[in-house]
């Protein structure tokens, strides 16, 4: 809802020569901005490749006449709609976005949040391949640069894992590194 305010301006005008006098006034009406709306999730994290969550927004007046932005382009990205589905989610970085709501004429201040996009990180098995007989046993070595929690497909947890195949055929072990 808009609270309209005003106010005058009044100018004279006095001719030097004759001493007549003109008076001439406007008056401005003032609009109130409306309120700023809330984001959620305000700031989100995800990893690069992760199924991005739309972001919603709420304390609008009209769902038709939400903006939402990305700095320092001026234009909106999006018009209207209550949830915003930020792109880009195959490079590392933060991206910062804004949304207002624009009402009798006037944009809202915006609500600020971010998406930030972590890279995966790096890990090696010590080798691609190992061929090894029915019953024996390899220790596999996985390996990151930097810190991280290991898990292995065969349920054991740490940098390496020894694992003996009691089947012939083709046996596959999967790391993965949280970081």
């Amino acid at each position: 809802t808009t609270n309209p305010s005003q106010i005058t301006y009044t100018v004279t005008v006095t001719d030097d020569s004759s001493g007549c006098k003109k008076k001439d006034t406007i008056t401005i009406h003032i609009n109130q901005l409306p309120a700023t709306l809330t984001v959620t999730p305000a700031n989100s994290v995800y990893c690069i490749g992760d199924p991005i969550s739309p972001v919603q927004a709420t304390g609008y007046l009209d769902s038709n006449r939400i903006y939402w932005f990305r700095p320092p382009i001026l234009f909106p990205i999006q018009t209207g709609g209550t949830a915003f589905l930020p792109g880009g989610t195959t490079v590392a970085g933060i991206t910062n976005y804004i949304v207002s709501q624009g009402v009798a004429g006037c944009l809202s201040v915006p609500a600020a949040f971010s998406v930030k996009m972590d890279s995966l990180p790096t890990i090696n098995i010590n080798s691609s391949n190992y061929t090894i007989c029915q019953g024996n046993f390899v220790t596999l070595t996985a390996n990151t640069p930097g810190s991280g929690t290991y898990s292995w497909s065969n349920g054991a947890t740490g940098s390496s894992t020894v694992v003996s195949p009691t089947n012939s055929g083709l046996a596959i072990y999967t790391a993965t590194v949280t970081a």
